[in-house]
């Protein structure tokens, strides 16, 4: 009898520090590496992308504790995808041997990276761990999916994505939440008269085509030459497809053989919006990422987000955990 009542009491002491015993994923490790994703206004070029990333490497390059860096310009390895305002750097560090101290730690250089780059006006920067377990998606932290359920536009989104990365930053259990998500990328578009190209002998086909050996490259054929075989690919010189008015230059051959000037079937315009649109659950979504504050487990932080989120989120939209091998 005396056994049975020593089980149950020992179970219910389990269940009990179960309850309060912070939960958690995979604990953030120091790797002997760190990432930092530097990020331009919306349409920024790559010069001027290079220029903030030239800021970051003299941020690294100060610190006793950083021995090498990378640079990639022109890549967002966050969202995974080619952008002129995007870069990201690989931070290595020093050996763990002549980092012993607390603050010579992969976790404090990035809370130090953090802050020494908000004084970069030109750019944000975003610093990060890598992966408890490399393959596991792409960071440490967590990742969420800000999901619109009512198709809300695409700068309403942003709004409501900034509103709550604001909120989630004034809270202690959560640190460097943020997102390279932007609704302002500026695009030309061209308005074509399809019914004035039909009356003037031009097919859709025979437009877009045009548009693209002239403005991109266009596949011709194959040849065989020195045992191999190769490309033929049509494109125009750079110097003629540098700038806006370069589009008045184009002309189009019709059914009849006459040269068409674009100019007189097309307008152009410029239109704003983001460069890539996520979907997650088949909804319009916006990729947020964060860590914990130091100190706290992932669980705490997990819990922490909900929180946030059922307070500042407006009607029709929901938060769901992001890629595996974050916090879940």
């Amino acid at each position: 009898m005396l056994s049975i009542v020593l089980i149950a009491v020992f179970g219910l002491g389990v269940a009990g520090i179960g309850r309060v015993t912070p939960t958690g994923f995979l604990p953030e490790e120091d790797q002997g590496a760190f990432f930092v994703a530097i990020q331009p206004p919306d349409g920024a070029s790559v010069a001027r992308t290079g220029e903030a990333v030239g800021r970051v490497e003299a941020i690294l390059k100060s610190m006793p504790q950083v021995k090498d860096t990378i640079s990639v310009i022109g890549y967002s390895f966050l969202d995974s995808f080619s952008s002129s305002n995007s870069a990201f750097m690989l931070a290595v560090l020093q050996p763990f041997a002549n980092r012993a101290k607390v603050a010579d730690s992969a976790q404090a250089l990035i809370a130090k990276t953090f802050n020494d780059g908000e004084q970069i006006r030109a750019a944000t920067v975003f610093p990060f761990n890598l992966p408890p377990v490399i393959g596991l998606g792409t960071s440490g932290g967590f990742e969420y999916q800000l999901e619109s359920f009512e198709g809300a536009d695409l700068a309403t989104m942003g709004s409501a994505a900034q509103g709550l990365i604001a909120a989630a930053n004034q809270d202690s259990r959560l640190a460097r939440v943020f997102s390279t998500y932007g609704a302002t990328a500026p695009s030309l578009y061209l308005d074509i008269d399809r019914e004035k190209a039909q009356s003037l002998g031009l097919t859709i086909s025979d437009v877009f085509t045009t548009l693209q050996a002239t403005l991109g490259s266009y596949f011709i054929n194959y040849f065989n030459l020195f045992g191999r075989t190769w490309q033929v690919n049509l494109e125009s010189e750079a110097a003629h497809r540098r700038d806006v008015p370069d589009l008045w230059s184009i002309y189009i051959r019709n059914a009849k053989g006459t040269m068409v000037p674009l100019q007189s079937i097309a307008s152009l315009r410029i239109v704003t919006g983001p460069q890539v649109i996520t979907r997650y659950n088949n909804y319009r979504s916006v990729p947020l990422d964060g860590s914990p504050a130091s100190g706290v487990a992932s669980g705490t932080a997990l819990a922490a987000m909900a929180e946030v989120s059922a307070k500042t989120l407006p009607p029709g939209y929901g938060l769901r955990r992001g890629q595996a091998g974050r916090p879940r």
